[in-house]
């Protein structure tokens, strides 16, 4: 009988999460440039993109003024952040694979695939932000 009560639930989850992707038809959007480049211009109208890499989940972006930003999609929206020495925790290139943390815990660590050239140009752009000791030797 128990055994009967676990299918019935889980028959019954399954509709449930078919209704309400048929219904409400919540789709994570697909990220690239022109995406970023609109959800950017939300905060600033004036910005315009100079660099984008992206792999459809998340990327890195570079306005003409120079800033960077990391964008990710979160569940059915985009979400980006301005990066700086004071939210940029790491950035890496390890197997083919371009990864950042940020001290910003509600937005996660985004991983492009980039090639070594590519990742280098990335690299060194985010190596401008890391945060430099005032103390002298």
């Amino acid at each position: 009988m128990n055994l009967l009560y676990l299918l019935v639930s889980l028959a019954g989850i399954v509709v449930l999460a078919g209704l309400n992707r048929l219904l409400l038809k919540t789709r994570a959007p697909l990220l690239h440039q022109a995406m970023a480049q609109a959800l950017l211009e939300l905060d600033e109208p004036t910005l315009r993109l100079r660099r984008f890499c992206g792999d459809g989940r998340s990327g890195l972006a570079e306005a003409g003024d120079g800033r960077l930003f990391a964008i990710a999609v979160s569940g059915d929206r985009l979400v980006a952040r301005a990066l700086g020495p004071a939210n940029l925790a790491a950035a890496g290139y390890h197997d083919g694979c371009l990864s950042l943390r940020l001290h910003d815990y509600g937005f996660r660590g985004v991983k492009l695939r980039l090639g070594p050239d590519e990742a280098a140009l990335w690299l060194g752009l985010l190596g401008a932000l890391k945060p430099r000791s005032d103390e002298r030797r």
